[in-house]
């Protein structure tokens, strides 16, 4: 198997956020193998799905199932489902191609290197070029699922994710494009096939016409979605409720830029060509099974938003 690099240099995780962060999400390194064991013989029983996976991947699928034997088999199962359902996410995924290229370009899609006091990792997406008609919003997405499954790969464990979206320069032709296929797949992705736990989401700059859009969307959400989702007319809640030194300098933080991760991210996905050219073989056997239909037949936003588990 082609293994992936840097991944793991690229945060600044210490021993002390590591037990930190498994106190927090109560994780046993005997109970984790145990599961890991379970899933690995449960895998080789079922014959569509392959054997040549990233084993590291597959214990972040259990962390993020809260260590749910079952949770774990429906994510890991529905994310091979997945890259056979939506080729235009997980087909051509070689960051050297020239739509991919772009996209550092234009947006930025940065996860932050250090955790939260919590174990929480912090994702930063926002616009870099103002003009609209530059922003492909398919390979964006393409883009950020890539880089996620990288960090799919990391050895180290998080508590959840916080999703800060900085809707700075936006304006309503940028939103008007997020509306397409690859975006509503996105939410399957989100329910269905990727194990992640959302502790936080935040807007910010929210320009009102997103603000109207959102009290739209609102009504649609899960509960959970509802109490940990939050709108910011400016950034002052960046500083005023998580530290300087899990912070970018754009935002009053002490860590570099925005800008300069998106570049380290940039080089990062570069040096991993090799690994996601090898991923895309690591896919579904022979005839997918039927269930595949739900991803296909079932990406409406509305019951995306209704199903969606944060926690």
């Amino acid at each position: 198997m082609v293994r992936k690099r840097r991944v793991d240099a690229f945060f600044e995780v210490t021993n002390a956020d590591v037990e930190r962060t498994k106190q927090e999400t109560g994780e046993d390194d005997d109970r984790l193998r145990h599961i890991e064991n379970l899933l690995e013989q449960w895998m080789r029983c079922v014959d569509h799905l392959p054997h040549d996976y990233d084993a590291t991947m597959a214990r972040n699928f259990i962390r993020g199932s809260k260590f749910h034997l079952e949770t774990a088999k429906r994510k890991f199962e529905g994310y091979f489902l997945a890259k056979h359902a939506f080729p235009e996410l997980y087909h051509q995924r070689d960051p050297a191609l020239a739509e991919l290229r772009r996209v550092f370009d234009v947006v930025n899609i940065v996860w932050l290197p250090r955790l939260t006091e919590k174990g929480e990792r912090i994702c930063i997406l926002s616009l870099a070029e103002v003009d609209p008609d530059v922003l492909d919003v398919g390979a964006t997405l393409k883009v950020f699922w890539m880089i996620y499954d990288l960090l799919l790969t990391c050895q180290f464990p998080v508590s959840s994710i916080i999703m800060i979206f900085d809707c700075n320069q936006a304006t309503a032709k940028h939103i008007g494009k997020l509306f397409n296929t690859s975006f509503k797949h996105s939410f399957s992705l989100l329910r269905d096939a990727y194990a992640i736990r959302i502790s936080q989401l935040h807007v910010l700059n929210c320009p009102p016409m997103v603000e109207k859009l959102i009290s739209v969307v609102r009504p649609l959400m899960h509960e959970k979605v509802k109490k940990r989702f939050a709108i910011h007319r400016d950034t002052d809640w960046l500083v005023k409720n998580l530290h300087a030194k899990v912070l970018p300098s754009d935002y009053g933080g002490n860590l570099e830029s925005v800008r300069d991760y998106m570049g380290m991210w940039k080089e990062i996905m570069m040096e991993n060509s090799d690994w996601f050219r090898a991923q895309e073989n690591v896919k579904i056997v022979g005839t997918p099974p039927k269930k595949i239909e739900r991803f296909i037949n079932n990406i409406g936003i509305e019951g995306s938003f209704r199903q969606l588990n944060i926690d």
